[in-house]
């Protein structure tokens, strides 16, 4: 048992190579002073066209908040006063009177997805910094059931019959990564509005029996179909009723040999193992907990080498990580965030490789994953402060 321990150990030394503080530099250099927030990448950084974004914002910080760096300090306690109230004016501007958040780059022409996350990382960094909006938020107006001030509330979220209906266009059985991703983005709004079980009812009655997921066959777009979809049970506390075929498929992902055309293909199986995991720990459910242990136990080293493997495509020299193997993808949830066809990091990738991917296997084994602490957070703050807002270059097409 010694000699597994060591070898698992080893393999996750391996894994955990592939970060290195060129990472927290290339994240620190994307911070822009003037706005107060991070962008998605560099081509973002430094052309015409592009902005900070809340999701890219929220991301990074969470990255700094939870692989060592602030040695037990909160962000708020660690940040700089005058980062936090830039990181505060940037949010709180972003919001409008109907509740939610929008950018001023993307406009309100969104997609659902797109407004249900950013309207999730806007409350979250207000959390984090212990901050109010400017206006009550979404969440709160559907709670509440109030479409006064001109609020634009969701017409699918105001009653149970529409929400059903809504469910049944998504088509999950056929499209279950794309139609649990709005889910999942709207995870907020669904509970406020008291549907929740609702959804994981009719989820429930779909699952399909074979594989204990939400469309036919076990493949890197089937099993993220599976991780969107634990995240609103997770919500709901409660589990899939097929739970144990879901663990099984997605370690079936997690060893697949074949390529991964995008990072969260890599990603995606981990984080439905270790949200399956965590919700049956929450909820007390020793046996689950057991089984999710063991079986992850008996492909654990199998598991982190096909990971590492998989990984390394993606890697720049920057110590960033790009969406797809040879470029960023320049839009997300369907805005803009990019230059087309740039071989990039972006913050999305990169925050799913550190904190998602080499995180969420050493969480999954068990094993703690700190690597960073208090000396690369001073210089994080060094590159922070010592830089000023951007200098835009007109933004030329790039030849595919």
């Amino acid at each position: 048992m010694s000699d597994v321990k060591e070898q698992i150990q080893a393999a996750l030394d391996e894994l955990s190579a592939l970060y290195s503080i060129d990472t927290v530099r290339w994240y620190a250099g994307l911070w822009d002073p003037a706005i107060g927030g991070f962008y998605y990448s560099n081509s973002a950084r430094d052309y015409e066209g592009f902005l900070p974004d809340i999701e890219s914002t929220v991301q990074l910080l969470r990255i700094v908040e939870n692989l060592g760096m602030l040695e037990g300090r909160t962000l708020r306690e660690a940040l700089p006063a005058d980062v936090c109230d830039k990181l505060l004016r940037f949010v709180c501007s972003l919001q409008d009177e109907d509740g939610y958040f929008y950018h001023p780059q993307w406009g309100k022409d969104i997609t659902t997805s797109r407004r249900g996350r950013d309207l999730s990382w806007s409350v979250s960094l207000l959390q984090t910094l212990g901050a109010k909006p400017p206006y009550p938020t979404a969440v709160e107006r559907l709670a509440n059931k109030a479409a006064d001030n001109g609020a634009q509330l969701p017409a699918h979220l105001l009653d149970r019959t529409s929400f059903v209906r809504y469910l049944e266009e998504l088509d999950i059985p056929h499209r279950s990564y794309p139609a649990a991703n709005s889910l999942n983005a709207q995870v907020g709004q669904i509970r406020a509005a008291g549907l929740l079980d609702v959804c994981c009812d009719y989820l429930d009655a779909i699952q399909n029996k074979d594989n204990g997921l939400w469309q036919e066959g076990v493949n890197y777009y089937t099993v993220s179909g599976l991780l969107k979809v634990t995240a609103v049970y997770a919500a709901a506390d409660r589990t899939p009723p097929l739970w144990k075929r879901s663990v099984q498929s997605a370690i079936e992902a997690a060893l697949c040999t074949a390529p991964a055309d995008a990072i969260v293909s890599v990603y995606n199986p981990i984080c439905s193992l270790n949200s399956l995991l965590n919700t049956e720990r929450r909820l007390g459910h020793t046996d689950a907990v057991q089984y999710i242990r063991q079986a992850v136990d008996a492909h654990a080293l199998d598991m982190i080498r096909m990971t590492k493997e998989k990984v390394l495509p993606f890697r720049k020299a920057d110590g960033s990580y790009s969406y797809f193997p040879t470029r960023t993808s320049h839009t997300s949830q369907g805005a803009p965030v990019a230059r087309k066809n740039c071989n990039e990091g972006d913050v999305n990738a990169t925050s799913i490789t550190l904190n998602g991917i080499l995180g969420g296997v050493t969480r999954l084994m068990g094993y703690p994953f700190l690597p960073f602490d208090g000396t690369v957070f001073d210089e994080f703050l060094a590159i922070l402060q010592a830089r000023t807002a951007p200098k835009k270059r007109p933004n030329a097409a790039i030849d595919a």
